[in-house]
């Protein structure tokens, strides 16, 4: 399936996981309920079989996890994406060798051997960019050019796709026209190693063979060919990138800017580089990590109104079990069971779902990001203890609504009455 389709496939899914959940919770509250009653009866007494069985077919209590879970998997895989985007982004060149490059149109050879003079200058590898070249017809992003595909697979970390023919596809790169394919490139166009592709750019067109495909966080490049052939068949008016190694990063950018004088470039050392990208990704993060906390705040304020609404409804019931006997206490002590199960619940759910929707998130950006996704099971028990304390915080207000606290705790109570008085 190719790009844009999966993209629209992978909104579908996630909707459709969305709606598939609300759909379903009832039953898997019920569910709970009914195992919970045996187990509550036997820890927790009459009191918690009482408090389980009311949870069975309770729209309130269903209502006030459908939120839970949605606000939780909504919260998890946001910050999730986030880290993950942060970390993964912020270590693009991981593992590569280059300390820094130079970007900019049509870099002579002159200005190479000027760059391979600079003092602490270690390896300098110019390297063709070409942006208009089209695939049997179709055109693709980028193709770069190099004149030692070892040296350059080094600088950038390339990692084969079969490793056991790295040796084989360096050999042979520079002997005939041969190219190496992106891993995701190969994917969408449905390339294969071994196949014949058409390169085309300026109305020339030649036939190349792919020889091998890899990936590398440190490049979005497509195809990867041998200078030699590209500079006969092409012919590029120069280099569009420079990578370098030197003793000091920094200083060798700063020469290599002062080489430039007024052309337009881009020059970055890696560390400059990672803090550009770190820049950008915090002022995009900050905004959806703020987002988060207005969710569980919706999600606290909705759960606190059904509560509100299930006690208003129970009063008979609970006015019914006051009279055979029902204290204060065995009151209290049902709704917090009741809201540590509505929280349990709904964090283990919440967690499942916001795994699937992470799972669905990179499995359609899983061919663009050349790394298997690692999700720790400590996030499961976080989500799980967020549920639980989430629905307490919203029960302590039924709590405190039916059960008024001795003078000494007036304060707080009129406090609370405050805050119950301003969402009823």
């Amino acid at each position: 399936m190719k790009g844009n389709l999966l993209v629209l496939a992978g909104g579908f899914s996630l909707l459709a996981l969305i709606v598939a959940v609300i759909i379903v919770l009832p039953l898997i509250v019920t569910a709970f309920a009914a195992v919970l009653e045996f187990v509550y009866g036997l820890i927790l007494g009459n009191t918690g079989w009482l408090a389980a069985r009311n949870m069975k077919w309770n729209k309130n209590i269903n209502q006030n996890v459908t939120l839970l879970v949605i606000s939780l998997s909504a919260v998890i895989a946001i910050n999730f994406v986030g880290s993950f985007a942060n970390t993964y982004l912020g270590e693009v060149f991981k593992g590569a060798a280059l300390d820094g490059f130079a970007d900019a149109r049509n870099i002579q050879q002159e200005f190479v051997e000027q760059v391979e003079a600079i003092e602490g200058m270690e390896n300098v590898l110019p390297v063709y960019v070409f942006g208009n070249i089209a695939v049997d017809g179709q055109t693709i992003s980028r193709v770069e050019a190099t004149t030692d595909l070892g040296q350059y697979a080094g600088l950038i970390n390339i990692i084969y796709d079969n490793e056991s023919i790295q040796n084989s596809v360096e050999m042979q790169f520079h002997q005939r026209r041969n190219v190496i394919v992106n891993s995701y490139e190969k994917a969408v166009e449905s390339i294969h190693i071994g196949d014949v592709i058409q390169l085309s750019a300026g109305g020339i067109t030649q036939e190349y063979t792919v020889i091998g495909s890899f990936k590398s966080r440190a490049t979005g490049v497509n195809i990867i060919i041998s200078a030699e052939y590209a500079v006969s068949d092409f012919q590029p008016d120069g280099y569009g990138i420079v990578m370098f190694q030197a003793e000091n990063p920094d200083a060798a950018a700063t020469e290599i800017r002062t080489l430039f004088g007024n052309k337009e470039n881009w020059t970055r050392t890696v560390a400059e580089f990672n803090a550009d990208v770190l820049g950008v990704i915090g002022a995009f993060l900050t905004p959806l990590n703020q987002l988060t906390y207005f969710i569980l705040f919706l999600c606290i304020v909705g759960i606190i109104n059904n509560l509100l609404i299930q006690y208003i409804q129970k009063k008979r019931s609970i006015a019914m079990y006051k009279s055979v006997g029902l204290s204060k206490m065995q009151h209290i002590k049902m709704t917090l069971i009741e809201g540590f199960t509505s929280g349990l619940i709904g964090g283990i759910v919440g967690s499942t779902t916001a795994w699937l929707e992470i799972k669905t998130i990179f499995l359609v950006a899983g061919p663009r990001i050349p790394i298997e996704l690692d999700i720790s099971p400590s996030f499961f028990v976080l989500a799980g203890v967020m549920g639980i304390v989430i629905i307490l915080i919203g029960s302590i207000v039924p709590i405190f609504k039916g059960s008024p606290p001795p003078r000494k705790c007036l304060l707080l109570y009129l406090s609370i009455q405050l805050v119950i008085g301003s969402f009823s």
